[in-house]
């Protein structure tokens, strides 16, 4: 595992992404921050860790939508092993989508696994 993954912009707007990278496998002890935007349709491969420190603590996107103003959620890890930990850290694509009312967020292996 590398600290990699490919990101999908299925929303229709453009995307300011915050990604938190867990130090070593310890959810309680961040490592850094990774910041990047994502253009509507738009797919980026985003690499924010190594061998030492692969995996996601807390994803934050934000984005303007006219005539619905600022847009913000936040997914974090409380503990190994829970769903957000598995969702972040099982999957190789993030795929951001708009439901109206809010982004959501979906999970799968496109490119790691065969």
């Amino acid at each position: 595992m590398t600290g990699e993954k490919q990101f999908q912009n299925n929303t229709g707007m453009t995307l300011r992404v915050i990604l938190t990278v867990r130090q070593g496998d310890d959810p309680n002890q961040n490592l850094k921050d990774v910041n990047f935007s994502l253009e509507p349709n738009a797919s980026q491969r985003i690499k924010y860790g190594n061998s030492q420190n692969p995996f996601l603590n807390v994803m934050e996107i934000s984005a303007i939508q006219p005539g619905t103003g600022g847009i913000m959620t936040s997914r974090v890890v409380l503990r190994r092993g829970d769903v957000v930990d598995n969702q972040f850290n099982m999957h190789d694509t993030v795929v951001f989508a708009w439901d109206g009312t809010n982004v959501m967020l979906s999970f799968t292996n496109t490119w790691t696994v065969r």
